[in-house]
C-alpha cells in the first residue's frame, strides 16, 4: 500500500495498460483463428428421404387382397406388409393400442388361415379403416407373407 502511494499510482496504471494490451492481443488472436478456421458446409437435400422407397420397415402391398377375421366378422385388406395390415370397412369396438387376435388368409376359397396377435396401431372411424401391427408373428405366417411378397416382385419383373 505504501508503494502505491509513493509511486503516485504508476504501478496500477502500468498494470491496467498491460491488461488492456493482453485483452486486445487475445481478441486479435481469437479473430485470426476464426478467420483461418474452415467454414462449415451445409448440404441441402433436394429430395425427400421417401423418394424411391417408403419410410417404413416393411413395404406395403395391396395385392393380393387378404381376408382378415376379427371375432366373427370378416374384412378385406387395403394393404399389408410383414409388419401389419390395414382393413377397410371396419366398424367395431376396438380402440387404439388394444390387443386383438385375428385370423388372416388369402381371399380365395380353401385358403389356410394363420392366427396372429395384433395391436391396434390406428383407427379411423370416419374412413372406417383399422390399422393393425403384428405382435408375435409365427414362423409360418412370416414365411407365407414373405412368399406372397416374393410372388409380387416376380410379377413386376
Amino acid at each position: 500500500m505504501l508503494d502505491q502511494m509513493s509511486d503516485g499510482g504508476q504501478k496500477s496504471r502500468l498494470a491496467q495498460e498491460l491488461l488492456d494490451l493482453l485483452r486486445s492481443d487475445i481478441g486479435a488472436r481469437v479473430q485470426r483463428d476464426k478467420d483461418k478456421a474452415p467454414k462449415p458446409t451445409v448440404v441441402k437435400s433436394t429430395e425427400t428421404m421417401a423418394t424411391g422407397h417408403q419410410k417404413r420397415d416393411n413395404k406395403r402391398l395391396s395385392y393380393p387382397v387378404l381376408r382378415v377375421t376379427i371375432g366373427t366378422d370378416g374384412y378385406n385388406t387395403i394393404d399389408w406388409s410383414l409388419g401389419g395390415l390395414q382393413v377397410k370397412d371396419y366398424v367395431g369396438p376396438l380402440k387404439q393400442y388394444a390387443r386383438v387376435k385375428i385370423a388372416i388368409a388369402e381371399s380365395k376359397a380353401g385358403s389356410t388361415y394363420y392366427s396372429v396377435e395384433c395391436r391396434v396401431a390406428r383407427i379411423d372411424p370416419a374412413k372406417r379403416v383399422l390399422s393393425l401391427q403384428f405382435q408375435n408373428t409365427s414362423r409360418q405366417l412370416f414365411d407365407w407373407l414373405s412368399g406372397l411378397q416374393l410372388m409380387q416382385s416376380k410379377r413386376r419383373a
